[in-house]
Formats: C-alpha cells, sequence, structure tokens
C-alpha cells in the first residue's frame, strides 16, 4: 500500500547588486534630498519612458531617478521570475546643503525554491 506521506524541501537564496541611481535632474531629488541617509530603504517601480520599460528609484513616494537599461532588465527579469526584490541606500555623494551629486543603490533578490517529495 502506498502513503501519501511526504514532505516539502524549500530552497532559499539571495543575491546582492549595486547599481548607480541616474536621471536625478529629472526627479523630485531637490525636494526631499535632505532626508535621504545611507541604509534606508527605497522603492523601485517600473514605467514606461519613450517607448522603454524603465525601472524608477522612489524615497517615500517621490522619485529620486532611475537605473540604466541593463540594471532595469535584471530588475525586471527578477521580478517577473516571482523572486522578492527590495533596495536600499549604499552610499551617498554629496556637499553640505547641495543635492547628491552620485547615490549608490544595493539590491537584494531573495528567493524560495520548493520541491516536493512524496513516497
Amino acid at each position: 500500500q502506498q502513503g501519501n506521506s511526504g514532505f516539502l524541501f524549500a530552497e532559499t537564496g539571495r543575491s546582492f547588486f549595486k547599481a548607480q541611481v541616474h536621471e536625478t535632474g529629472h526627479s523630485d531629488l531637490g525636494l526631499i534630498y535632505h532626508h535621504l541617509q545611507q541604509g534606508k530603504s527605497i522603492e523601485l517601480s517600473q514605467y514606461l519612458k519613450d517607448g522603454k520599460v524603465k525601472v524608477g528609484v522612489f524615497f517615500k513616494g517621490f522619485k529620486i531617478g532611475s537605473l540604466s537599461d541593463a540594471v532595469s532588465t535584471v530588475f525586471l527579469a527578477n521580478v517577473s521570475r516571482g523572486k522578492r526584490v527590495s533596495a536600499f541606500i549604499k552610499s551617498i555623494d554629496r556637499k553640505k546643503f547641495l543635492p547628491p551629486t552620485e547615490i549608490e543603490i544595493e539590491v537584494v533578490v531573495q528567493w524560495t525554491n520548493a520541491n516536493k517529495f512524496w513516497s
């Protein structure tokens, strides 16, 4: 007699990559730059520009820039595969009282692969 016993095996993983924030001149950065700090969580969201899907970088609903086309492609591929993606500010280069000249973010991709084994 065959039983319905089995177990679920879950494999989890995490990968990281760094990216520069581009197009900061076409953003709300001038309004909120004084709130940006290393380690703060940011949101990544896709949008359409000139017929291309881009990924915008947002902090508390304010757009602070976008990702390059190459990094956007990697982000969108991971999201379409159902992977959970989060991001935070890795570093900020700025002069006192002026908006940042460079913002680097770190993107974290997490996934879980579930496999069922039955006997």
